[in-house]
């Protein structure tokens, strides 16, 4: 496979997403259960750590929250 052709796997590590109030944290509760996707760990309120295709997946519905290590 040349390097051209090669593809970059998608990225699947943990992240942790902020959410800056209840509304939007029951709004993201009940986008995930919606595509089957609820699978979260929350040490703090506000903070959830969850896997790439969660993060991507609330960004992609529009769910308000800061993805802390988007970037990262």
């Amino acid at each position: 496979m040349s390097p051209s052709t090669a593809t970059i796997p998608e990225r699947n590590r943990l992240e942790i997403i902020w959410f800056s109030s209840d509304d939007a944290q029951r709004e993201a509760i009940r986008a995930l259960l919606d595509y089957g996707m609820l699978n979260f760990t929350s040490y703090r309120e506000e903070e959830w750590l969850v896997r790439t295709p969660v993060a991507r997946k609330l960004k992609e519905l529009g769910v308000p929250f800061e993805w802390l290590t988007e970037h990262a």
